[in-house]
């Protein structure tokens, strides 16, 4: 009976812990915006295509005929 008020209390700290966080977590000041060069945008046209190639691939690969039956 001992055990389950401090497992309660413990249960109540940590709660209190997770709920406490996201408020310790907002702060008021602002912080500056440092201009960071970006990369320049690109079409991701090569990607797609390896993407498409190898889905191509997947399905030719799992509707093969394997050329041998199980029916001897």
């Amino acid at each position: 009976m001992r055990s389950r008020g401090w497992r309660g209390l413990a249960a109540v700290l940590i709660g209190l812990c997770v709920l406490a966080t996201p408020a310790l977590a907002q702060d008021d000041e602002e912080k500056p915006f440092f201009d960071v060069p970006t990369k320049p945008l690109v079409k991701p046209y090569a990607q797609w295509g390896v993407g498409v190639l190898f889905v191509i691939a997947i399905l030719a690969i799992a509707f093969k005929n394997p050329a041998r039956t199980h029916l001897d």
